[in-house]
């Protein structure tokens, strides 16, 4: 695989969509692109905001992606509670009581 030449934003998503599904560091983009962190950083940060680029965090790592079509799929739907809560107030009343049996 040959690298672009250019340290472009075409360039990086060409790259990232080449490699979906791989995790990428800005230190790992910069080295292949022959640049500083910094500006790699730079640049992966705007392509995230820009919906182009997903990010995750790890520990204190940031890493770059675009998903693995596998990756697409096998995301779980969120499910979103709209009811009301019945006998919250009374587990809360519960819990309140037992923390103050404990002090006796």
């Amino acid at each position: 695989m040959q690298l672009p030449r250019h340290f472009t934003r075409t360039n990086v998503l060409a790259h990232l969509r080449e490699n979906a599904g791989k995790r990428y560091t800005p230190t790992q983009i910069g080295h292949l692109f022959n640049r500083p962190t910094d500006q790699a950083r730079e640049m992966l940060t705007e392509l995230f905001e820009a919906g182009q680029v997903r990010r995750m965090v790890d520990g204190k790592t940031r890493m770059f992606f675009i998903p693995a079509p596998e990756e697409l799929r096998e995301r779980p739907t969120r499910i979103v509670g709209t009811g009301e809560l019945r006998g919250w107030e009374a587990s809360l009343r519960r819990f309140s009581d037992l923390c103050m049996l404990a002090r006796g």
